[in-house]
């Protein structure tokens, strides 16, 4: 497996990954709008959510489609490109891709929280969870209000869905469930501080 890994061809892959990940999809589309930078109002977060803070729907829409789309591309460039990867080759492609987001080389290394992302990245290993997790996120903001609690629900729920419908609506793979696990674990240390303000009262509703 590692040596596979260690290949030249896959240790560029999954670089290419990363700086597919790295694509700031919320600046672009502030630019292209003529909006304010994301990073300058609100949360400061590069994200659909904090897009929303504009007043503008279709730009947050677009920047989640944006962010969405570069974890299912780029994880689609891998199975291309490979033909038939190994998932081992997948799972470090995937984080790659997540890490880009999270820690874009474009930006210096200050990006989103990776939610949007995740989905993206789902939608190639698992379409059914894909759309279970997305419509968990938005029912739990339309219901709480709040864009990261509804993440943090994902990130815990996420994992459980994959091993509860595993033999119903999917064949689980323990390198998938992994790699799931280890991307939720790392969406809930990106949203810790948003954790503390929750338990606070003082985390701001979507409004």
């Amino acid at each position: 497996m590692y040596t596979e890994i260690l290949n030249k061809n896959y240790l560029l892959l999954i670089l290419i990954s990363y700086l597919i990940g790295s694509i700031p999809s919320a600046i672009l589309i502030s630019k292209i709008m003529h909006l304010e930078d994301p990073r300058t109002f609100g949360s400061k977060n590069p994200g659909a959510t904090n897009m929303l803070r504009t007043g503008n729907k279709i730009a947050a829409i677009a920047t989640l489609i944006g962010d969405i789309s570069k974890g299912y591309i780029g994880l689609k460039i891998v199975q291309l490109y490979c033909y038939n990867p190994s998932t081992e080759i997948i799972c470090f492609s995937a984080i790659a891709i997540l890490l880009g987001h999270i820690y874009p080389i474009f930006t210096k290394f200050i990006g989103g929280k990776g939610v949007a992302t995740f989905f993206g990245i789902l939608m190639n290993i698992e379409p059914t969870l894909a759309f279970i997790s997305f419509a968990t996120w938005l029912t739990t903001i339309k219901v709480f209000k709040y864009s990261s609690l509804s993440s943090i629900i994902v990130s815990l729920l996420t994992p459980i869905y994959y091993v509860i419908f595993d033999k119903i609506l999917w064949k689980a793979e323990k390198p998938f469930l992994i790699l799931i696990i280890t991307i939720c674990t790392i969406l809930l240390y990106r949203h810790q501080n948003n954790i503390a303000r929750l338990l606070q009262n003082k985390e701001n509703k979507i409004k």
